[in-house]
């Protein structure tokens, strides 16, 4: 491995602009807990993120510089997507990929100054890489009953089992062990799935509304009803659930004050200086 100027995050290494690129990446799609945007029904910033802090820190950015950097490679993403969607998804396409690949080149663009018709090329090679590898799977990423912390990511089943027996849902919850206990699997079989045919009439839309409905060992039975998810910009997480958060996802980075540091670099990410962004990854 090459060393280079860019950091791969967590680690004690930097290296070049396309291997830190490629490592963050990967590293933050591992664990497929990601963030999600209505217009790409996909995850915007696993493959944002790791071009723009790579080219941020090759390119010795200050954080104005790397904030709209990233700005524009979401926005490149979801103009696309716009001209696409749903019809992209409906037919099986990995969204995050599909799309992922514009925004992954934006920041690369603006660190190399491209013009407009350079701007043109780049997306056109990204949208050849892409069209190379995109896999295609099913409409949905479900996962019935399952055996493994793995499976369980996609389990809607199991996100509601251990609500109901254990409590909070975090990163931590997702262990084979957990999966398995005897008190998740039996409360697991007593959920049942399906298309409310009200919400049906809505089609396929990225808002993810839900009906929930308990019946009671005593024959009493309660509704509940969620329309959009808390952390949409119209119902936006408290900044202490977020930060909490954060603090969650570094574990194993990061202690906790090097951690506290990175989350208060990134709350103001727009006055963050040039060794600011070059100290975020670096334990």
């Amino acid at each position: 491995m090459k060393e280079g100027p860019c950091r791969l995050f967590g680690t004690s290494y930097s290296s070049s602009l396309k291997e830190a690129s490629l490592f963050n990446g990967v590293s933050s799609h591992c664990m497929d807990f990601d963030d999600v945007s209505w217009a790409t029904i996909g995850h915007p910033s696993v493959s944002v993120a790791p071009s723009v802090f790579a080219c941020a820190q090759k390119g010795k950015w200050n954080g104005k510089q790397t904030l709209l950097a990233y700005v524009l490679a979401v926005e490149s993403m979801h103009q696309i997507a716009r001209l696409t969607m749903p019809q992209l998804s409906e037919r099986g396409w990995h969204t995050t990929l599909a799309y992922g690949v514009f925004g992954a080149a934006v920041p690369a663009v603006r660190l190399l100054g491209l013009n407009e018709d350079e701007c043109a090329n780049a997306l056109g090679i990204a949208d050849h890489i892409e069209a190379g590898v995109s896999l295609l799977g099913p409409k949905e990423m479900t996962c019935h009953l399952p055996q493994n912390a793995v499976q369980a990511k996609f389990s809607l089943e199991f996100a509601l089992a251990y609500r109901l027996i254990f409590g909070k849902l975090s990163l931590s919850s997702f262990t084979d062990q957990n999966v398995l206990a005897p008190e998740i699997q039996a409360m697991m079989k007593k959920i049942k799935m399906e298309v409310s045919p009200e919400l049906a009439k809505l089609g396929f839309i990225g808002t993810a509304p839900i009906r929930l409905k308990v019946y009671l060992k005593d024959g009493m039975a309660i509704t509940l009803s969620n329309d959009l998810a808390v952390g949409n910009p119209e119902k936006p997480l408290p900044e202490q659930v977020v930060k909490e958060k954060f603090m969650d996802c570094s574990k194993g980075a990061a202690d906790q004050e090097k951690a506290e540091k990175w989350y208060e670099i990134l709350k103001n990410l727009e006055n963050a200086t040039q060794e600011e962004i070059l100290s975020l990854g670096n334990p």
